[in-house]
């Protein structure tokens, strides 16, 4: 050590005008900050997996049609269908299954209604299945 250092190093500490910040305090002005407001949810938005949407093959939504016509002939029968729900964000969307009792299929506006008021677009339903058709054969 220098000489010149020696005649302050065992002197007191200068007392400051201020009282001295407590070491929280001290380390808050210090903490990051969101600089970039909205960022966050950006990032995990665009992280969000969607699928494409799939259609059915002619066979498919024909056997899907009779299905629909014998289900509306019935009072209330449970179903499960499997829909395609677009996001609301993004492209795509995902493939979900409803399951309840059928109100009616609206052929004129193209839904399938349930009695719990979920309407299904008849042009999204991949599969329809009810316990009650698997009981008539």
């Amino acid at each position: 050590m220098t000489e010149k250092y020696k005649a302050i190093l065992n002197l007191p500490h200068p007392e400051l005008r201020h009282p001295r910040m407590s070491m929280l305090n001290r380390a808050a002005q210090f903490a990051s900050f969101d600089a970039l407001e909205g960022y966050e949810e950006a990032v995990q938005e665009e992280a969000r997996l969607t699928e494409p949407e799939k259609g059915i093959g002619e066979a498919e939504a024909e056997e899907l049609d009779r299905m629909l016509r014998r289900l509306s002939e019935k009072k209330q029968p449970p179903v499960t269908a499997l829909c395609f729900v677009p996001d609301e964000r993004k492209a795509g969307g995902s493939f979900q299954t409803f399951t309840g009792r059928l109100k009616k299929v609206d052929l004129f506006n193209g839904q399938l209604i349930l009695t719990d008021g979920t309407v299904l677009p008849l042009g999204r339903i991949l599969k329809l299945d009810s316990p009650e058709e698997k009981d008539d054969e």
